[in-house]
């Protein structure tokens, strides 16, 4: 699972990871504004559509979330990823 925050704090998504089998790993780059995918430098945006790079045109899978603390969601999935620029 990995959850994206927009930088005003507004939007909050949580998405599953996995796209054609690959769990995806990301990092903020907030002089893009953006999501980056480590391994193949596409470029998501916050609501979970890559819109640049090999991965252009995927979407990830929509968790179905409500809106929390970040830490409580830390301790309840501690394997999660939370970036916020």
């Amino acid at each position: 699972m990995v959850v994206f925050s927009q930088e005003n704090g507004r939007a909050v998504e949580a998405f599953f990871r996995e796209v054609d089998g690959r769990s995806l790993t990301f990092e903020y780059r907030a002089d893009r504004e953006n999501f980056i995918h480590c391994a193949t430098e596409s470029v998501w945006d916050g609501a979970g559509r890559a819109t640049e790079g090999p991965l252009a045109g995927r979407e990830l899978e929509r968790s179905n979330t409500r809106r929390a603390f970040w830490f409580s969601i830390a301790i309840t999935l501690p394997d999660v990823d939370i970036y916020t620029p």
